[in-house]
């Protein structure tokens, strides 16, 4: 089973990874156990209700990211000296 922190762990890793997340939507428990976690089917079943919402808010992370690089780039092209 897995602890709090594990599925924190995971959820973090499930935002931020695409082959992991492509992994987990195949085959989730195998997909923890890749990263040394042991999800419950319970669990697992959880994560597989809820993958929508992590993916969704993986896309807004990434999303996010893309911005702030465009507009750091913006910034260092409009003022290279700083």
């Amino acid at each position: 089973m897995a602890t709090n922190e594990e599925i924190q762990q995971l959820t973090g890793r499930l935002m931020l990874d695409p082959a992991f997340r492509a992994e987990f939507t195949k085959d989730p428990v195998a997909a923890a156990k890749s990263a040394n976690i042991d999800l419950t089917p319970d669990q697992a079943e959880s994560f597989k209700q809820n993958l929508d919402r992590v993916i969704d808010a993986a896309a807004e992370i990434e999303k996010a990211e893309v911005s702030a690089h465009g507009h750091a780039v913006a910034v260092f092209a409009n003022n290279p000296e700083k």
